[in-house]
């Protein structure tokens, strides 16, 4: 299946009119050499994601971490604490990043249920 068939496949983004209320909040933290690690494992090389002296020659005062990353980490913790460690209940992911992750950091995670079974994070 080529990418375009799989645009055409992709379901239609839910539309929430109503600001939701969190349902949970939790933090995860991020260490300074976990942007390498996956850099490592990933065969993903850049830079920017080794160390922080690669960091500021590429104009970064921290490493920063793959997007890869920050959704696999959310999405393992997700699973772990709301859907009671059973990744079978998820149908579908979608995520848009609106700013970088350096690390280390402490992430912040809130969760929102709807009521269309959705957990908007």
């Amino acid at each position: 299946m080529n990418c375009k068939s799989l645009q055409k496949a992709s379901l239609a983004t839910p539309e929430f009119h109503d600001p939701q209320k969190i349902a949970q909040a939790s933090y995860l933290d991020i260490k300074e050499g976990l942007a390498h690690i996956y850099t490592e494992c990933s065969r993903i090389w850049n830079s920017i994601h080794i160390g922080r002296a690669e960091s500021h020659r590429g104009g970064l005062a921290k490493p920063l971490l793959h997007r890869t990353a920050t959704l696999a980490l959310i999405v393992a913790h997700m699973v772990k604490n709301i859907l009671l460690s059973d990744p079978t209940k998820i149908r579908r992911i979608e995520c848009r990043f609106s700013r970088p992750i350096m690390a280390p950091t402490h992430l912040r995670i809130e969760t929102v249920e709807s009521g269309k079974k959705l957990i908007l994070f």
